[in-house]
């Protein structure tokens, strides 16, 4: 591991819970900026912020960040860090290995309805909070050396996608990072797409209807075929593939509570 990992991103990306998994692993000390900008100023960044604002705010964690960036470890920032120039231009310069956790804004959204400690981002409008989004994600991509995807990921496996990073220097794993997040976002919707069908089952028994429907199967199938003729990277026998393994899941899973019922 390189002697200072500094870990950026937007909140829910998991940058304090990952670094504490990858200090933990690679027997690191952990500095969470948060954390000492509340022992330094004797506030929360919230309190802070409230009590003195944006600007005065801007400028401690300028001066805490710039105090930190030689720290022989790993390095938990808050998302912020990166609006002023001034840090960007710290972090940019700096000798550190700088890790872009990316998470998806719908995963954002998620953790601000049960967030009470970052006013200025739950006073935004959901517009408001895209542009943001947006604004950062431009700023973390250029001033990081790798972006892993968290969405979806565990700890554990962010962890050893940055330990992999920094031993290896893998440039294929950026895309290998996009393409995990995205196969535990799909098997995600297929245990969505099963709650449903525990639904319809469920009300299958109470009709006395038949588990399979062969006309609303071939339906769908025409349908997604119609919908996906103009994208090439989906064929309709990968259609007819991934729906039948979809398909014959769900029928063998509403035969079996239909018969625990019985």
């Amino acid at each position: 591991m390189s002697k200072t990992t500094i870990l950026i991103g937007f909140m829910g990306a998991g940058k304090t819970t990952v670094g504490k998994v990858l200090a933990n692993i690679t027997n690191q000390p952990l500095l969470d900026l948060d954390d000492e900008f509340t022992r330094g100023t004797k506030l929360s960044p919230k309190e802070f912020m409230e009590q003195l604002g944006e600007e005065e705010f801007r400028t401690t964690e300028t001066r805490i960040l710039k105090s930190q960036l030689d720290f022989d470890g790993i390095i938990s920032t808050g998302g912020g860090v990166v609006e002023s120039e001034l840090n960007r231009q710290l972090i940019r310069d700096s000798s550190a290995q700088v890790i872009y956790l990316k998470t998806s804004l719908a995963n954002v959204l998620e953790r601000l309805s049960h967030d009470n400690v970052r006013p200025m981002l739950r006073k935004m409008s959901v517009i408001d909070l895209q542009n943001c989004w947006n604004r950062r994600g431009i700023f973390y991509q250029l001033l990081s050396n790798v972006t892993i995807e968290t969405t979806n990921k565990n700890p554990t496996k962010i962890a050893r996608e940055i330990i992999d990073f920094e031993q290896q220097h893998d440039e294929l794993l950026p895309l290998r990072s996009q393409i995990d997040s995205l196969d535990r976002q799909i098997f995600n919707l297929v245990s969505q797409r099963f709650d449903v069908v525990r639904e319809v089952a469920s009300v299958k028994e109470q009709l006395h209807a038949s588990v399979v429907q062969t006309e609303r199967m071939d339906e769908v199938r025409a349908e997604l075929k119609n919908d996906f003729s103009d994208n090439s990277n989906i064929s309709e026998q990968l259609i007819e593939e991934m729906m039948n393994i979809l398909f014959s899941s769900s029928i063998q899973r509403e035969n079996e509570q239909i018969k625990k019922v019985d």
